[in-house]
């Protein structure tokens, strides 16, 4: 019964850190996006 509960804890643990590593995933593309867009700026 105890290694069951590990398991869900387990899950959940395994779905937030994936729901965060997306996030900071979207995060890192939209700092990339704008470095890009001001490096443009800069270069005009």
């Amino acid at each position: 019964m105890h290694s069951l509960q590990q398991i869900a804890e387990f899950r959940g643990w395994l779905i937030t850190w994936e729901l965060e590593r997306k996030i900071m995933l979207n995060k890192v593309d939209e700092i990339k996006n704008r470095i890009n867009t001001m490096a443009d700026e800069w270069l005009q």
